[in-house]
């Protein structure tokens, strides 16, 4: 038992165990991605509010100047200083809008390859935890972060499969006599275990008669059953 659980059930599949088979970018966190995508937000938003301010107020004056200029000097010029006020505010409005999305793209972008390894690797070790040492070696995107830290979990998951391979291995050499039944149902038991742990196949040769009698408990003939029979 495991934090509760059975060592090692293929039937408990928990919501870790749901993943694609190529992680695309997307909201794998929404709590931890918005959080720190909508911090860089306002940090950017108030950066720039610091320039747009004082620009908006002098360009506000110098348009009320001009305008009161063109009333008096040339009123033709009323005309071109509006439309060129009204391009002003709506290029300073798709430029903001722009920032906010490109903004909210790098964020969870970044975000994303910096919790898609930890989510990925959470979900590795849940299995591990398990029992299960059929998954195959743990690998990360190359654009991905902690890098390191997969290589890292990666050398020693293999190490500690090839350590339960060894144990196998050691197991399928004792040899117990049949008549010790319990015995050697449980070795047998914890070797079916050990396979199904490493998704590996149980041996091709079949066991002796008697170690079959053994398991399934058929005590042997009498030497003279057949005659009297």
């Amino acid at each position: 038992m495991i934090y509760g659980r059975r060592l090692f059930d293929k039937s408990h599949e928990g919501p870790f165990f749901k993943k694609p088979a190529h992680r695309v970018f997307r909201v794998v966190n929404s709590q931890f991605q918005w959080k720190y995508t909508l911090s860089l937000m306002v940090f950017l938003l108030v950066s720039l509010s610091f320039f747009m301010a004082p620009s908006w107020y002098f360009l506000n004056q110098n348009y009320a100047i001009f305008n009161r200029l063109a009333r008096v000097a040339e009123p033709q010029l009323l005309e071109h200083l509006r439309r060129e006020m009204w391009w002003l505010i709506g290029f300073s409005i798709f430029s903001i809008s722009s920032l906010i999305v490109v903004t909210t793209w790098v964020g969870l972008k970044m975000t994303a390859n910096i919790i898609g390894p930890l989510i990925s690797m959470e979900r590795h070790i849940w299995k591990v935890t398990t029992g299960d040492w059929s998954s195959p070696d743990f690998k990360i995107r190359s654009e991905d972060d902690f890098r390191d830290l997969a290589e890292a979990y990666s050398y020693l998951y293999r190490s500690l499969k090839a350590q339960a391979e060894s144990e196998l291995k050691l197991l399928e050499k004792i040899h117990i006599p049949p008549e010790h039944r319990d015995a050697f149902n449980a070795l047998h038991s914890l070797m079916d275990l050990k396979r199904k742990q490493m998704n590996l196949k149980p041996p091709s040769p079949e066991l002796p008669d008697e170690w079959k009698r053994a398991i399934h408990a058929v005590p042997p003939e009498a030497p003279g059953s057949r005659r009297a029979s």
